[in-house]
């Protein structure tokens, strides 16, 4: 079976009917097509029937979880993820969606399970993005500037990087923060180094 999910789901199928896949391909994007079309409760079924063919593919529960979390059937996607992590713990895709979830309801509680990605998932900018946002919905506007210039660094984008530190040093030292402010201070020189590497290379 054919394992890609794709943004757009519809052109996916098209694609695939040209190359005559497995069939069961073509069901997973006609129910990821279902849930583009809002109709959350039949591409959701689509997709426990494939798992029910493939127990082992874990692209299918995690779409189900992403499927339940776009339609904000948090409750619904919160029950699928952790019964998928509690067979794969260190999925990312779905520890992702499940701070997803978290965010919509309990910032603080999203920021928490997102430091804890980050300490194994350090190199990926979409757990560094992600972890702004939580930040900053739940009140640590440096940490959320600090963060939003890891990913942009680990993006490629240098410049934007500096300025979204030079943000993350003001609101430090204007909440006093000045922990935080060697922190940041430090990243900067990082950067720097960073920098200079790649305009050395």
């Amino acid at each position: 079976m054919l394992a890609l999910n794709l943004r757009q789901p519809e052109q996916g199928l098209i694609t695939l009917r040209g190359d005559s896949p497995d069939p069961d391909a073509i069901a997973y994007y006609q129910a990821l097509a279902l849930a583009e079309n809002n109709e959350t409760d039949k591409s959701l079924a689509a997709l426990d029937r494939l798992h029910d063919k493939h127990p082992d593919l874990t692209l299918i529960s995690a779409s189900a979880v992403e499927v339940a979390r776009d339609a904000r059937r948090y409750d619904e996607a919160t029950q699928r993820a952790k019964r998928l992590l509690r067979l794969q713990p260190d999925y990312l895709p779905t520890r992702l969606a499940l701070a997803e979830v978290a965010l919509q309801q309990d910032p603080a509680a999203a920021r928490q399970q997102l430091e804890d990605i980050l300490r194994e998932h350090s190199s990926d900018p979409a757990v560094w993005s992600l972890a702004s946002e939580a930040s900053g919905r739940s009140g640590h506007k440096a940490e959320a500037f600090l963060y939003r210039a890891e990913f942009d660094q680990l993006e490629g984008r240098m410049d934007r990087a500096f300025a979204q530190l030079k943000l993350a040093d003001e609101a430090a030292r204007k909440d006093g923060d000045f922990s935080m402010a060697n922190r940041i201070s430090a990243r900067r020189e990082d950067f720097k180094g960073y920098r200079n590497a790649i305009d050395e290379f």
